[in-house]
């Protein structure tokens, strides 16, 4: 699903901006990856497998046009895809 670039449509399942849908699932997945965390937690947290997180991270990076978790984490900060925790400043 597209929408016109810059756009920035709210659903109960996705955020559409700048081209690309990052799901609810995708969001929760760059946030904990924002605090730090690592596949592995990620997938127990969750309670899915380390390659179900890694397909995710794999679909974030290419929806954000990013090659690393932290520019990722960075543009989807920047975007407002996924909120900063506190004490830590935005991008």
């Amino acid at each position: 699903m597209k929408a016109a670039r810059g756009a920035g449509i709210h659903s109960r399942n996705a955020l559409v901006l700048d081209d690309y849908v990052l799901t609810v699932r995708e969001t929760e997945i760059l946030s904990l990856a924002a605090e730090g965390k690592g596949n592995k937690d990620i997938s127990e947290l969750m309670g899915i497998s380390v390659h179900t997180v890694k397909v995710h991270m794999s679909h974030i990076f290419f929806k954000l046009g990013a090659r690393k978790r932290g520019d990722a984490v960075r543009k989807a900060l920047f975007r407002g895809q996924i909120q900063p925790r506190s004490g830590i400043p935005a991008a």
